[in-house]
């Protein structure tokens, strides 16, 4: 896209906002993320750790907090959240370096969203149409992005997937996101720009985010 990979846009917004990097990669495609580092002259701590079975991103986040030691303020990204920008990820870090509680979780009002949360103080409900919810017409979208503390964020993945059999509901973090909000609190950031909601998962969302961000990484 644009004459970058997917992975180095991302990378793009988050290599200016983190003191070190943790890489939560499928084995054999650890390549790509190496060059992109490369690219961008990374000069900082990479540790990767390798999901091998694609058990949801819980468990991916999950492997990835288990190789930071205590409460270390985490950014988590998604690899595929070519939308969201560099200031959206310096607004989180931000916030967890300023000690803010629980979850930073930037919002971003969208159409016909595929995830919406519903927030009422510490309160949070996630709706996702893949449950059969019925999104309104607009609703708040989260961007991918998420600030937590290490050890707070393994605690609470462990509790609410311990609930949550493989026959389930997908393990995904967003439905860990009530849990982290409601015990240790909840910092909503609002991002102003919709298309920091782009995540690619398809060819159709790859044609549209093409057509969206026509300027480099913001």
């Amino acid at each position: 896209m644009a004459g970058r990979s997917l992975v180095g846009r991302v990378l793009d917004a988050v290599a200016p906002c983190v003191d070190a990097l943790v890489l939560v990669v499928h084995p054999g495609v650890e390549g790509l993320f190496e060059a992109e580092l490369r690219r961008l002259g990374w000069g900082t701590s990479v540790t990767m750790v390798f999901q091998a079975d694609a058990t949801g991103s819980a468990d991916a986040v999950a492997l990835g907090l288990g190789a930071v030691a205590g409460e270390e303020p985490c950014v988590v990204v998604w690899a595929d959240q070519v939308g969201v920008s560099q200031r959206t990820v310096g607004r989180v870090a931000e916030q967890l370096r300023e000690g803010a509680p629980g979850v930073v979780l930037p919002l971003v009002e969208v159409e016909n969203p595929y995830v919406w949360f519903e927030v009422v103080g510490n309160t949070v409900v996630v709706r996702r149409q893949r449950d059969g919810d019925v999104p309104p017409v607009r609703g708040k979208s989260d961007v991918g992005t998420f600030g937590l503390l290490a050890g707070a964020g393994r605690e609470c993945i462990a509790e609410e997937m311990a609930g949550r059999p493989p026959a389930g509901r997908e393990r995904d973090f967003v439905y860990v996101v009530p849990r982290l909000a409601q015990v240790h609190g909840l910092r909503v950031v609002e991002v102003d720009d919709p298309a920091e909601a782009l995540g690619v998962n398809s060819p159709a969302d790859l044609e549209a985010a093409g057509r969206a961000l026509a300027t480099p990484a913001r």
